[in-house]
């Protein structure tokens, strides 16, 4: 079994394998970003859009360093900036304010 077939067998159920594809490459982005040093201790944000019809886009949870980050805890988020995943942590409000209107282009 490749690298590719196991992080597929973890995608939880009901996720669209797209949005789990972009959530395992945005959550190593954030781990490559932190061993680099490149991160403003809680602060900072890095966002990808999830492919599909509604404007959704993942952004990470605020509170948590860079290093915390995990393909599961990432945030999805609508354009205002409301968490439509029904996660237990609050988006980078930041980063929503910034980001949504990039996103929305």
């Amino acid at each position: 079994m490749d690298l590719d077939e196991k992080a597929l067998r973890l995608k939880p159920a009901g996720m669209a394998a797209e949005e789990w594809a972009v959530r395992l490459e945005l959550a190593a982005l954030y781990r490559a970003f932190d061993w680099l040093g490149w991160t403003e201790l809680i602060y900072n944000h890095i966002t990808a859009k999830v492919p599909g019809a509604e404007p959704h886009y993942l952004i990470n949870p605020y509170s948590l360093w860079y290093s915390e980050v995990t393909t599961s805890n990432l945030v999805k988020v609508d354009l205002s900036g409301k968490a439509v995943d029904g996660s237990k942590y609050p988006g980078n409000i930041a980063g929503v304010v910034i980001l949504s209107a990039v996103h929305a282009a």
